[in-house]
Parts: structure tokens; sequence; C-alpha cells
């Protein structure tokens, strides 16, 4: 795919499918050793979203395993494409990690190859979006994976569809818990549900929530009982609520 093919593109696309479609170019022109079972892809990754845009220098640190298997690695900004090599077929969670001056927060993510989403240029660049539901499912697919139970037998889309329907947001039930329940047989759907929820005064100037899902920071949170952590421009808040809802909070 040249140049010329990727300027066509620009008339319909932003400047960024451009640099991906050029950059998998490149790439492919560099090793054609492992011919059917290389596959290129390319990732568009999420923009921020609304409960962060209070935080400075977010950007995505992004993790697959390359056409070799090998862990790989590399640095993206918000709402950038970016232009990889994967083992045509072989199943794995893709994950975009955020952060914001070195402070992780919850991460993107897709499942490939079933996230596949659509063909561009001459079919030799497939589109992965990676969004914030299936950061949580890449999540999942991770802790099976390290535990030694195989991630692919699971339907992790649909049980985040579903926790997704049950409430506002899922990393309210720990990827290491749904986890476990999977890996024991013991999972129910009913973990999935929207808790009681209790109005907490934060310190100080409004705070970013860890995940994505919340719909904007703020002074005052709506939180339900366990431990939470919230992000400003400098500082972290972790808030911890008992079965009362009776706070205690804690800044660095």
């Amino acid at each position: 795919m040249g140049l010329a093919h990727a300027r066509i593109l620009c008339m319909s696309d932003h400047l960024g499918l451009i640099i991906g479609l050029v950059s998998v170019s490149l790439l492919l022109s560099c090793d054609q050793g492992l011919g059917l079972s290389r596959h290129a892809l390319l990732l568009s990754l999420p923009a921020v979203p609304a409960a962060w845009t209070s935080l400075p220098d977010l950007g995505l640190e992004v993790e697959w395993r390359d056409e070799r298997g090998r862990s790989a690695r590399a640095s993206a900004a918000m709402g950038a494409r970016l232009a990889i090599f994967v083992e045509r077929g072989r199943p794995q969670a893709i994950l975009a990690i955020p952060s914001s001056r070195g402070r992780p927060l919850r991460p993107a993510g897709a499942l490939y190859p079933e996230a596949l989403s659509e063909c561009i240029g001459e079919g030799a660049i497939d589109l992965l979006r990676l969004d914030w539901p299936g950061g949580y499912a890449a999540s999942i697919w991770r802790i099976l994976e390290g535990g030694g139970v195989d991630p692919a037998s699971f339907d992790l889309s649909r049980l985040v569809d579903e926790a997704l329907a049950r409430c506002s947001d899922p990393w309210l039930v720990d990827p290491i818990e749904t986890a476990r329940h999977l890996a024991t047989s013991s999972f129910r759907v009913s973990i999935y549900k929207e808790p009681p929820r209790f109005s907490v005064q934060l310190l100080g100037s409004p705070w970013a929530p860890e995940s994505p899902f919340p719909q904007e920071a703020g002074s005052i949170s709506s939180l339900p009982a366990g431990l939470w952590r919230f992000l400003s421009p400098e500082k972290e808040l972790f808030v911890s609520v008992d079965e009362q809802g009776e706070p205690v909070l804690v800044q660095f």
C-alpha cells in the first residue's frame, strides 16, 4: 500500500488514519518472512472521557502480543491510531492503559479477533477499536490467562454487556473477583448490580474518578461502600466508605 493510496483515504478520514496506514505499509515492507501468520491491525484508541478532561498529560501505554507471541508495548496519544502486528487468528486481549503524569487509570481494550470491526484500504489492514467496556473485558482475560485458565472459553464481551445493563460502572466489581467466579464455575451475572450510594464531600477542587465510566469530575461524589481512588492535576485521593456511608479520606 503506497502513499498515493493514503492520500485518497485522507479525503474521508483523519490525519491519524493516514499516519497509521503509512506505518503499516512501512512495517509490511520490513519483514515478509511470517507471511499469512501475521495480521496487520490499525488500533483505534479512545478519546479522553468526560470525567478526565481536567487531568494533564494524559497518554496511553498499549500492550499486546506480537506476531511471534512476544509481549509488546507502545506509547500513544488518546484518540490516536496505532499500527501493530499480531499472530493471525490467535485470540488475545489488547490493553491501552491511560495515565496522567505517571498515575495509571482504568484501561481501555479489545479482544482480538472478535472485536475486529472493518477492513481498511485493499484488505491488508483491519481496524480494531479499543474502548472502555473492552478494557474491563480485557482485564478479566489477562487475569484468567495468568491463572492458567483459557479465557477464550468465556464470552467476556457478553458478560460486560450484561454488567452494563445492570450497573453504571462494571469496575464496581473487581475483575479479579469476576475471574475467580468464572474459574470456579460459580459466576452469576447478579454480582453486577447498582449498589446503595452515599454522598461524599471530597477534599478541595474537583476530582476525576479512576474509572472512565462516571460522567464528570466533581467535589461531591456518590459512592457505594468500598475503597475508591480519585485524581486531581497534581494529587491523589483515596476514599474508604463503610456500609453505613461513613467516609475516610486520605490525600497524597
